[in-house]
């Protein structure tokens, strides 16, 4: 053996090959001797450094670009900025066509990812709608209803009406919404009594208008729940056909409909001095809930006031005796308050009849109040 002292050798003692000093570590840098205590090397292969993207990634990646692109189209589409919104919705479309190949290749076919493809679809048909771009939104509706694995994908049928609908294609239109209220159960009362309200409205707007048809529709939902806008359209219906009678019971069906939300206006008082309380109060008067029932109780009003308006010249013997009839009907329900709308316009007919003697008395039924 040679001597510590000496200088080994790779070669053994005397010979003349590289002295083993040389030979380093693998993963160690020469330097590491002038290194400072504590010092961390990170130096090393660009292949080290950056990781390698699993299939599973990609499409992770691919996936949440696609979503990224149907929110931008929504959010373009509800600022009203259609030629965005169309570009968003394409490109979405593209790329799940893109990513559906991907899945194929990789050996993934076999999982489903039903939402993206959904959601992808809905969007691009929800823009072309709005782009009035018709033919194309029917196409992409129809992915979806030929989709066996999407649920209550019936429904839209109710779309493909809406877009029959507006192109005025009235047979086709009611057509399709019976055949969305054939897949939807009777659980369902809210959506079947929308579709019912389409297929009404529809009959109405047929040239001629099939009045008899929709009453069928209106009555049918007049039964199960009752609105302001459905018994006003079959008080219309009504008054078309020449029923005087019916026309009666429509109108006090419309006055008897529940107001929903806004019979408690008490919630809205103050009570006291609680500081509290007064917040509240100050908070919810003017909330979005408030406007929502301010809008309904003008509706309701809106609705009585024309139908009365529309019926009382033909109920009775004379236009003053029709608008008797209902001023009478409307003091008794409770919408009493508009007794008095009510007798102005009474007044206002006799004008325009320039029958001013009768104008003045159906006027001082004011002074005694």
């Amino acid at each position: 053996l040679g001597s510590r002292r000496g200088t080994a050798t790779a070669g053994g003692e005397g010979a003349g090959g590289r002295p083993i000093t040389a030979i380093t570590a693998a993963g160690f840098s020469t330097g590491a001797a002038n290194r400072k205590p504590g010092a961390v090397d990170f130096r090393g292969s660009a292949a080290e450094a950056k990781l390698e993207e699993t299939p599973e990634a990609a499409i992770k990646k691919m996936e949440k670009e696609i979503m990224d692109l149907i929110d931008e189209s929504s959010f373009s589409l509800e600022n009203r900025q259609h030629k965005v919104a169309l570009e968003k919705a394409n490109k979405a479309v593209t790329k799940e066509k893109i990513l559906q190949r991907h899945r194929d290749l990789q050996g993934f076919s076999e999982q489903t990812y039903l939402d993206l493809t959904y959601s992808v679809y809905f969007n691009s048909g929800n823009v072309f709608e709005a782009c009035e771009m018709y033919q194309e939104a029917q196409t992409a509706y129809m992915a979806i209803i030929k989709n066996k694995a999407f649920s209550n994908a019936g429904r839209f049928r109710v779309n493909l009406g809406n877009i029959l609908l507006k192109q005025g294609k009235h047979v086709e239109a009611i057509r399709m919404y019976r055949r969305a209220l054939d897949q939807i159960p009777e659980t369902h009362t809210h959506m079947r009594i929308k579709i019912l309200k389409n297929i009404g409205v529809t009959f109405i707007k047929m040239s001629p208008p099939q009045y008899s048809d929709a009453i069928v529709s209106f009555e049918h939902i007049m039964k199960t729940k009752p609105d302001f806008r459905t018994a006003f359209n079959l008080t219309l219906c009504y008054y078309a056909i020449g029923d005087q009678d019916k026309m009666k019971k429509a109108f006090h069906r419309l006055l008897t409909v529940p107001i929903e939300g806004i019979e408690d206006d008490d919630r809205y008082l103050q009570y006291g001095d609680d500081p509290h309380s007064s917040l509240v109060l100050e908070a919810i008067k003017d909330d979005e809930l408030r406007k929502i029932e301010r809008n309904k109780k003008r509706l309701a009003e809106k609705s009585i006031i024309q139908a009365a308006k529309l019926i009382a010249p033909v109920i009775e013997s004379t236009e003053a005796l029709g608008f008797d009839w209902c001023v009478d009907c409307v003091r008794e329900s409770q919408h009493n308050e508009l007794a008095s709308e009510l007798e102005i316009n009474k007044a206002i007919m006799f004008l325009k009849q320039k029958d001013f003697q009768k104008a003045v008395e159906a006027l001082k039924v004011f002074e005694k109040k």
